[in-house]
């Protein structure tokens, strides 16, 4: 509250009248952290704690493959572009930025994605630490497949990776 607060303040005193970033953080209060418990809760009447860890490292999973596959078959990530609402875009940030960036499917910009790939490094670090016997070869896989999705998507996910050793 007090950093859309902020970010109003700062759109009024300057007069930019640009509420994009306003409207971003608001649309977590609103919707993304509402969501997620909901979400959350209706694993739970199905599925155990540590099988949701399961569930969204898979899905982080699934979302790593398809950036290093972006990334690796020009084919694939011309393809992908081309379904994407905002592929044109995507294009050409993606060829200003060398190739390596704004791949996948992030909703808004790539630094939430590197978020969300990093959480996926903790919850594998954590995994691990629950029980021991999660340690295996796919798990290590996923780990290092996670790890570089977070480096094509922006330096903000470096951070979870480092909370990722550390637990």
């Amino acid at each position: 509250g007090l950093i859309i607060l902020y970010s109003l303040l700062n759109v009024v005193i300057n007069g930019t009248f640009d509420f994009q970033v306003i409207k971003s953080y608001l649309s977590y209060i609103l919707f993304y952290i509402p969501g997620a418990f909901g979400i959350i809760q209706i694993l739970k009447k199905r599925y155990t704690n540590i099988e949701i860890i399961k569930i969204i490292i898979l899905v982080t999973v699934i979302q790593a493959i398809i950036i290093v596959l972006m990334l690796t078959v020009p084919g694939i990530k011309d393809f992908l572009f081309s379904v994407l609402r905002d592929g044109s875009i995507r294009v050409e940030k993606n060829i200003g930025s060398g190739g390596f960036r704004f791949l996948g499917f992030a909703f808004n910009s790539t630094w939430d994605l590197a978020i969300v790939q990093s959480v996926g490094v903790m919850l594998i670090s954590l995994l691990f630490k629950l029980d021991k016997k999660e340690i295996s070869i796919k798990n290590t896989l996923f780990f290092i497949l996670l790890s570089i999705s977070v480096f094509l998507s922006g330096r903000t996910g470096l951070l979870g990776i480092v909370f990722g050793f550390i637990i």
